[in-house]
């Protein structure tokens, strides 16, 4: 939709989309022609955008908002989305498998993983800079620092959570381990869980944190 919210602007071409897509965000999300043309085809055929006849003396082929393209970039500009949400978090997984897993030396794992959170946050503390905010471009820019930081920053504070939770399973003496399920999983569907009891689960006594 940013796209078409450029376009409503005024009649733009691909390498122009991608140029001030790029130029409006800092780059830290750069697209490749590709998806811009396969974004602007699904656009023409949703009815919100229309491909100019012809071209211009460079060849550029423009693209211009349709009226319907029109109302959904204004909705698309001044709703409110919903709170994004990871479909899963690769790191989490990674901890919580690690975790569980015998002979593993989660601290290790957790020590290593707060110096890459802490560079990444000093690299992009520094990138954003001190300087103060005087163009429209200075504050696109701070726009998308910021969220980077504060990303960065949320990581850190769940390492840290984590690591607090690890040091307080064991000394409460939870073995950290999950043994592996001795019955063996048919094909077809994962067999559930009869019992909400955790003793009744493979490795639920591990789980009572």
């Amino acid at each position: 939709m940013s796209l078409l919210a450029m376009i409503a602007q005024g009649p733009r071409y691909g390498y122009e989309l991608r140029a001030e897509f790029d130029r409006r965000t800092s780059a830290r999300w750069p697209l490749n022609i590709g998806q811009v043309y396969k974004t602007l085809d699904r656009l023409e055929r949703e009815g919100l955008v229309e491909k100019r006849s012809g071209t211009d003396a460079e060849g550029h082929v423009f693209y211009t908002v349709t009226a319907a393209g029109v109302a959904a970039s204004s909705v698309w500009i001044q709703q409110a989305d919903p709170v994004p949400t990871r479909a899963r978090d690769d790191l989490a997984i990674k901890v919580a498998i690690a975790v569980t897993l015998p002979g593993v030396d989660v601290t290790a794992l957790l020590r290593a993983q707060r110096r890459e959170a802490i560079t990444r946050l000093q690299q992009l503390t520094h990138e954003s800079g001190g300087e103060p905010v005087r163009t429209a471009q200075d504050l696109a820019s701070r726009i998308v620092s910021d969220a980077l930081l504060i990303e960065a920053e949320t990581q850190l504070r769940w390492l840290d959570q984590v690591s607090d939770r690890v040091r307080d399973a064991i000394a409460r003496g939870i073995s950290l381990a999950i043994p592996f399920d001795t019955e063996r999983p048919r094909r077809g569907r994962p067999r559930a869980n009869r019992s909400t009891d955790p003793t009744d689960i493979p490795g639920g006594k591990n789980n009572d944190d």
